[in-house]
């Protein structure tokens, strides 16, 4: 009996952390300028060197030999500790280091991503959905005449209560908040910080 209660709350753990990674995954932001970019770079210079070589192969040119003469004269009259051959080289390693760090870093979803059970399914939710969502649980609380939240690495909320609204008004406030999100689940956790201000 143990052993197999153990081994459902593992089981279950394991899930949900499945079901967080797919989440994660599947709403992550795709770099798609930066691979589109350097896809056609590489098969743009790739397609003119095969080009060159096969008409080389026949006797042509597919480029133009003065201007592959211009650019050999060029080349050969550079030399290593000239300004412009190290300002290209340190263009290029920080060009190789931007693409490395694209294809290593994952994308950041601006998406509150969900918490959820069953790794099949995968949901999220805009941060603005998330803060209509708190701002409609707040002013459901009695006294709360009006309140601005923010979504950030905390929730601040902001509440406006009638004149002579004790200061513990904040605790329902407070509460509230937290119970809208705990039905939201979110993934990323944030503390909540509550302020009152009275009008009238």
């Amino acid at each position: 009996m143990g052993e197999t209660l153990v081994t459902e709350l593992f089981g279950d753990s394991a899930r949900r952390r499945e079901a967080r990674r797919r989440t994660a995954r599947e709403f992550r932001k795709e770099r798609t300028a930066a691979e589109l970019t350097v896809a056609l770079t590489m098969a743009a210079c790739g397609g003119v060197g095969a080009a060159e070589s096969l008409a080389r192969r026949y006797g042509h040119y597919f480029v133009p030999h003065e201007w592959t003469e211009r650019l050999n004269a060029g080349l050969r009259s550079l030399l290593w500790g000239d300004p412009a051959v190290e300002l290209a080289g340190y263009l290029l390693w920080i060009a190789g280091m931007a693409l490395l760090l694209l294809a290593v870093l994952p994308g950041y979803a601006r998406l509150e991503l969900l918490r959820g059970a069953d790794p099949a399914v995968s949901a999220a939710l805009t941060r603005e959905g998330l803060r209509r969502a708190l701002v409609d649980a707040a002013l459901g609380v009695p006294g709360i005449e009006g309140v601005r939240v923010r979504v950030g690495r905390k929730i601040r909320v902001r509440g406006y209560a009638r004149r002579g609204t004790p200061p513990e008004a904040c605790e329902p406030l407070r509460r509230a908040v937290r119970v809208r999100l705990g039905e939201i689940c979110p993934q990323r956790r944030r503390r909540v910080v509550v302020r009152l201000s009275r009008r009238g």
